[in-house]
């Protein structure tokens, strides 16, 4: 279920009453989850896992020039990833 609300937006997966879904560091309340902090902490996760993962494939190549150039890779992301990093922000911000 979704539970739109001013500036927020809060589901539950629930199954014979019991709710399928407990990550208490992004309730709204018992019962809720709120989406955008749900939403950045697996962000965050998949963020991690590919940065780990491509340090491990990086290893395994020849060197070669970075595919973001001179500078920082990062430099821009909240331009082109607005939703994302905002989310990301709220889940940082709150703990």
């Amino acid at each position: 279920m979704v539970f739109p609300e001013k500036g927020r937006i809060l589901f539950q997966i629930s199954k014979h009453y019991r709710n399928l879904v407990s990550f208490p560091e992004v309730q709204y309340n018992d019962n809720v989850i709120d989406f955008e902090l749900y939403a950045g902490v697996y962000f965050g996760y998949l963020i991690d896992l590919l940065e780990n993962a491509s340090q491990v494939v990086e290893k395994r190549l020849p060197p070669r020039k970075s595919a973001y150039g001179a500078g920082n890779p990062y430099k821009g992301y909240k331009k082109q990833l607005p939703a994302i990093y905002d989310w990301i922000r709220k889940v940082l911000e709150k703990t």
